[in-house]
C-alpha cells in the first residue's frame, strides 16, 4: 500500500513510504483480533505481484484506472512472499477500485479542487491451500475535498507532505474501520 498516485493532467505514482500505511493496517488488524491470534507483517517485494500491475489488463477486465489487476487468484503471489511464515491464514490489504468516484488506489485527484480518496480492498487467505478463505473479500472507500495546500508540486514531494499524510492515513484508517469490525470475527 505504499504507492500513492496524483491525477492532474496525467496519472502519477509516487512511493510513499514514510505514509506507513501497511503499519497502520498491521497495528488495525493486530488491534481488532487482540489476544486471540499474533499478527505479523510479512515484508513483500513488488515482483510476486508484478504480474498484477497491469494496466492494460485491469481496463479489459472493465477498470478505468487499474494500477493493480483486481484478478481473485493471487494464491503463487502470496505464496512467494509468505515463504516460510507458516500462518493459519494471511490477510492481503491492497489498494481497490473505487466506481463511487471512478478513482482506485490511494491518492489525490485534481479537477476542480484536489480531493484525497482511499479505496482498499481486503482478501483473507488460507494458510495452507492459499484459497480466498470462506469468500472473504471486501473492498471500501472513502474521500474528501481538501484545499490546495494538499496537492504536491512536483508530486515527488507527496512523501514530505505532512497534511497529505494524514489526510490519507485517516482516510485509510476509516476504510480499515467499516470494514474489519465485520471481517475479523470470522477469522
Amino acid at each position: 500500500m505504499n504507492r500513492y498516485f496524483f491525477t492532474g493532467n496525467k496519472r502519477t505514482y509516487v512511493p510513499v513510504e514514510s505514509f506507513h500505511l501497511d503499519d497502520l493496517v498491521v497495528d488495525r488488524i493486530r488491534s481488532g483480533l487482540g489476544n486471540r491470534a499474533a499478527v505479523l507483517r510479512i515484508p513483500y517485494r513488488e515482483e510476486p505481484f508484478a504480474s498484477f500491475n497491469t494496466p492494460n489488463l485491469g481496463q479489459r477486465l472493465g477498470y478505468l484506472f487499474a494500477p493493480f489487476t483486481y484478478v481473485p487468484d493471487v494464491a503463487d503471489a502470496i505464496r512467494t512472499v509468505a515463504a516460510g511464515t507458516r500462518c493459519t491464514r494471511y490477510i492481503l490489504v491492497t489498494p481497490a477500485p473505487d466506481t463511487e468516484y471512478d478513482q482506485g488506489d490511494v491518492g489525490i485527484t485534481k479537477s476542480l479542487r484536489p480531493r484525497v480518496h482511499a479505496a482498499i480492498r481486503i482478501r483473507v487467505f488460507d494458510g495452507e491451500t492459499f484459497k480466498l478463505s470462506n469468500s472473504i473479500d471486501r473492498s471500501t472507500a472513502f474521500g474528501r475535498v481538501v484545499d490546495e495546500s494538499f496537492w504536491p508540486d512536483p508530486p515527488r514531494s507527496a512523501a514530505l507532505n505532512a497534511k497529505l499524510r494524514e489526510a490519507t492515513r485517516e482516510l485509510v484508517a476509516k476504510c480499515l474501520d467499516q470494514v474489519l469490525p465485520r471481517l475479523l470475527p470470522m477469522l
